[in-house]
């Protein structure tokens, strides 16, 4: 998918760029070191299947599915990751996410120490229902994040993360709740600069989050389309 974010990102911006890489081809690094800073971190484990309760285990698979195994291991990378920035100032993005305009305002959040978009109401009552959200803790996504590197927040979330993974699905739940538990305050990012496609289309997004294996499955026919108008970069 880098073709893919590359494209829609350079149509807006010229902001410097660093790419993470969790497992990157030799011929995918070689094209990130091209297009701006390439960080390889070393991994690390996270309390993996074996170490969850096997109830705790069978409720994410339902929530997630069996792929969860495959893709925690780098999830609860991710706040680790944002100490590895180059820059001062950081927007965080995932890869599947579609950037639709300047990502220029978000300097002034990133700034402020870090900000942070809600999950949609519906998905935050299913995990409330589930038991895996308190009554009053909010869930916030962590695909689009704009952050200081010397945000306090920050050693928290890594904390969070190192001592209790094992009680989190993934790393934006370790977010949330060590929000939540230490009534740690946030700043709000927009929806319109993190929209979950689940929410079906909007043109006024700026940033539209193509989370989850339909997501991917839209990325791959618009990156096919891209490919046959020769309008990536390869």
């Amino acid at each position: 998918m880098l073709p893919w974010w590359w494209y829609h990102y350079a149509l807006h911006n010229d902001t410097p760029v660093a790419f993470c890489d969790l497992g990157l081809s030799v011929e995918a690094k070689e094209w990130c070191q091209k297009k701006g800073v390439l960080v390889t971190p070393s991994l690390s484990d996270f309390h993996d299947q074996h170490h969850i309760p096997q109830e705790r285990a069978v409720l994410w698979e339902r929530v997630i599915g069996s792929g969860i195994w495959n893709v925690r291991r780098f999830w609860m990378q991710k706040p680790f990751l944002f100490s590895m920035t180059p820059f001062s100032y950081t927007l965080w993005m995932d890869l599947d996410c579609e950037v639709r305009t300047s990502i220029d305002a978000l300097s002034t959040l990133a700034r402020a120490g870090m900000a942070l978009a809600e999950e949609p109401p519906l998905l935050q009552e299913g995990f409330r229902a589930l038991g895996l959200l308190e009554p009053q803790e909010t869930l916030y996504n962590s695909g689009v994040v704009p952050f200081s590197k010397e945000s306090p927040l920050l050693a928290l979330w890594q904390q969070e993360v190192s001592d209790r993974s094992h009680h989190y699905i993934g790393d934006q739940e370790a977010l949330s709740h060590m929000l939540f538990a230490q009534n740690k305050k946030i700043s709000t990012l927009s929806n319109l600069y993190n929209w979950d496609r689940a929410l079906g289309s909007n043109r006024a997004a700026h940033i539209f989050h193509w989370h989850g294996q339909k997501g991917k499955e839209c990325i791959v026919k618009e990156l096919e389309h891209l490919r046959a108008l020769s309008f990536l970069d390869l």
